[in-house]
């Protein structure tokens, strides 16, 4: 099942574009992949937040696709009040050794903390280190409060030229400084809200920082992933200065999550994490509708890859490949789009009517079909396991309405995705079972 399971998702998602030119999934099964980094040797290192029990993970893939885990047992809860996973968020590896680890909000002590760990110590335990193998934490809560902020969630980081650390926080929409000569924390800046100019939501809209990179040019670029109602194009790009000064860098963008420099000419790429809006009979973020966007000096964007996601992770090799993890599916994906010619997308996913949903097991999809032919079903939970899969048999030309019952299988109460695949086009949508 596993072999079968494997091959049907190839056939999705791995697509050959022109000569040189795919993208493919060469890493399963990953618990919530937030971030991908490169160690020096060009391995892939992915965050994952885990399940909500405890169990987040840093896991580094090897060329062949299988798995070493560097970290486990990381704090990782589901804020049900919230309805979304807390855990790990982002990983740097540095050429000394040192492992630093962002760990988001939660209610573990550890949360909302900088993790300092070793890869001598990997080397000398021979077995996956554990947060009690951390050498150090710098705890962010009760600096962020002391200023103001109701939340810390550490969600990327960089060392400047003096080896401090530059943390850009999701929780606080700011960047907090801390200096290793005194261990202390700083203020270095906040990001502004802006008036909502949708009837939809709070009268401003928060911007959240991502990513935060050195800019070859002094300063530094942070990315952001605008607040509720997830507005397209309302994302930027910020020139963050020494002095704490803020300036757009770029703009247009929309739910920004990731960013990395193009080897080739030193360009900005960044990462659109999807976008939001009608799934089925709800809203969310939609399948496939994540986006790399090359920005230019001049501030134009040219978008050089769609239809994934959503993706919140980006890392960009010195030979042009990039590293995307996909949240939904558990995989990290692998794309070659910069070492070919661009401005091209990628096959869509349908949009499927699912109802009702949420549901107990059983309703109805609906779908439009453009010639006769079969139909492969599989339904999938968001760690891009299989739970069930199937065939509708000969679907005839037209809108078909497909009755689906898993009410009698042991399926857990949670979200999935349903997923159709024609000849003609591959259709999905969220399913909520209650």
């Amino acid at each position: 099942m596993k072999k079968t399971f494997y091959t049907i998702l190839l056939l999705l998602l791995a697509y050959t574009l022109m000569p040189g030119q795919t993208i493919t999934p060469i890493a399963f099964n990953l618990a919530a992949p937030i971030d991908v980094c490169l160690d020096l040797d060009g391995n892939p290192w992915i965050t994952q937040s885990g399940t909500g029990m405890n169990d987040g993970v840093v896991q580094k893939i090897r060329p062949d696709g299988s798995k070493e885990t560097i970290i486990a047992g990381l704090p990782s809860f589901f804020n049900a009040a919230a309805k979304e996973l807390q855990g790990a968020l982002s990983t740097l590896v540095l050429s000394d050794g040192r492992i630093l680890l962002c760990q988001g909000e939660g209610i573990d002590s550890l949360s909302s903390s900088i993790l300092v760990f070793h890869w001598d110590d990997y080397l000398a335990k021979g077995a996956p280190l554990t947060p009690g193998d951390q050498r150090s934490a710098i705890s962010l809560h009760a600096f962020a409060k002391s200023k103001g902020f109701e939340k810390s969630n550490p969600y990327s980081m960089v060392v400047d030229a003096n080896g401090n650390f530059l943390i850009a926080d999701a929780g606080a929409n700011a960047i907090f400084k801390y200096l290793v000569g005194t261990q202390e924390l700083e203020l270095l800046a906040a990001l502004p809200s802006f008036p909502n100019p949708s009837p939809v939501g709070p009268p401003f809209v928060q911007s959240v920082p991502t990513k935060i990179l050195a800019h070859p040019g002094g300063g530094y670029l942070v990315s952001t992933l605008t607040g509720f109602p997830f507005l397209d194009g309302a994302a930027n790009i910020f020139r963050l200065m020494d002095d704490g000064s803020l300036t757009v860098h770029a703009s247009g963008m929309t739910l920004l999550t990731d960013m990395d420099f193009d080897p080739s000419d030193g360009g900005l790429l960044a990462l659109q994490f999807a976008r939001f809006g009608p799934v089925d009979t709800t809203f969310g973020f939609i399948f496939g509708s994540a986006q790399l966007v090359k920005v230019h000096p001049d501030g134009s964007l040219d978008t050089l890859l769609a239809g994934f996601g959503p993706s919140p992770g980006l890392a960009i090799a010195a030979d042009g490949t990039a590293y995307m993890t996909h949240l939904f599916l558990g995989q990290l994906l692998k794309t070659d789009v910069l070492t070919g010619l661009l401005d091209f997308r990628l096959p869509q996913f349908k949009p499927l009517t699912v109802l009702p949903n949420p549901n107990d097991g059983r309703f109805s999809a609906t779908l439009l079909v453009e010639k006769p032919g079969k139909a492969n079903y599989q339904l999938t939970n968001l760690l891009g396991r299989e739970v069930a899969c199937g065939s509708t048999g000969i679907l005839p030309e037209g809108e078909n309405q497909l009755l689906l019952d898993f009410s009698n299988r042991p399926i857990a109460n949670g979200t999935y995705l349903l997923t159709l695949r024609t000849d003609k086009g591959n259709y999905v949508s969220k399913v909520i079972f209650r």
